[in-house]
């Protein structure tokens, strides 16, 4: 889960018109990073991106994580596009998880494919956290345990904690590139 920080505020600032304009250079900025990490939008929620990848295929190349970094980078060089035509520089966060999720097609009038599964709540969970631990990107310890061993990427313990609606505590840590 990708989510720009401060976005209710953003919007009251920009208005709908403009934040909507955000959204769509936010939304196009982040498509390359995306397709050349091997990732999957599953769907946009307001300012939100749910993203997937296949865990087999993953686990031995960090795409998920190259994704953030490499995404983070793209923006950062978008600094001066963003200022002119917006006033500022959007930041956003992510929560990152993996497991099992289940795939179906939903609805009778309206018909969608959705994502439903515990996999998929525990990771919007974690995005949330962010903001309690002041993090750009926290996983769980399944993220960790996958990607320990790489030379890239280094995992930083947070807490144990217990997300909201669940009853077990699961071990946060932030994510960050090693110098």
């Amino acid at each position: 889960f990708l989510d720009i920080r401060s976005y209710t505020e953003i919007a009251e600032t920009l208005g709908h018109i403009q934040y909507f304009e955000l959204l769509n250079d936010f939304f196009r900025d982040i498509a390359e990073p995306i397709a050349k990490n091997g990732g999957q939008i599953y769907q946009y929620v307001g300012d939100e991106v749910v993203l997937t990848w296949p865990v087999e295929e993953d686990a031995i190349n960090l795409n998920c994580l190259n994704f953030f970094f490499a995404f983070k980078d793209r923006l950062n060089k978008q600094n001066e596009k963003y200022e002119e035509e917006f006033g500022f520089v959007p930041k956003f966060k992510a929560g990152l998880h993996s497991g099992k999720i289940t795939v179906a097609e939903v609805g009778d009038i309206k018909r969608e494919i959705a994502y439903h599964g515990d996999t998929i709540n525990t990771a919007a969970r974690i995005q949330k956290m962010c903001n309690k631990f002041d993090k750009d990107f926290i996983s769980s310890l399944s993220i960790k345990n996958l990607f320990d061993r790489n030379i890239q990427y280094e995992f930083n313990f947070l807490d144990k904690t217990i997300l909201q609606g669940k009853t077990e505590k699961i071990k946060l840590f932030s994510v960050s590139e090693k110098v």
